[in-house]
């Protein structure tokens, strides 16, 4: 998740919808922050219907973070969490669409590649690829590198 300058931004917002979240789970993300972000949790909703946020999970519990990257954002409790740069393309080049997401493909020498949580099932894919036949170690993003003398475009 790419926040861009200027921008400040609940990350992940924990909310009671007719009760809180328990085992809620995220692993193998990249929360990259150039503006204010932050995991939160929801303490009102104006009539407007924007929330009210404050750092945290709030009441949501047994809240599983493992394998993520933080830059540029508070890092959660996480035991394979890495806290570096993940090396993105070009993460300010991306707009609102999916031609232009190679802006988030990881560089070689990344510390996302290949060190993310297992797979668990053959249905492992990532945003650009169809699902893999292979279960192991899974990149830290949803693009992987380019193949040696393919353009980043």
């Amino acid at each position: 998740m790419h926040v861009g300058k200027n921008e400040n931004v609940a990350l992940v917002l924990h909310s009671d919808w007719n009760g809180w979240a328990t085992n809620p789970s995220l692993f193998n993300n990249i929360f990259y922050a150039e503006g204010s972000a932050q995991v939160s949790y929801n303490t009102a909703c104006q009539p407007d219907r924007v929330y009210v946020a404050a750092p945290g999970t709030g009441k949501s519990s047994v809240n599983l973070f493992d394998s993520n990257v933080y830059y540029g954002v508070q890092a959660q409790p996480d035991v394979r969490g890495l806290t570096r740069d993940p090396l993105f393309n070009r993460p300010s080049g991306a707009r609102i669409s999916r031609q232009t997401a190679s802006g988030y493909r990881l560089r070689a020498g990344s510390a996302a590649l290949d060190s993310g949580r297992k797979a668990t099932t053959t249905a492992a894919a990532s945003f650009s690829e169809p699902p893999s036949p292979e279960v192991g170690e899974s990149n830290r993003a949803p693009l992987k590198p380019p193949v040696a003398g393919a353009t980043n475009e």
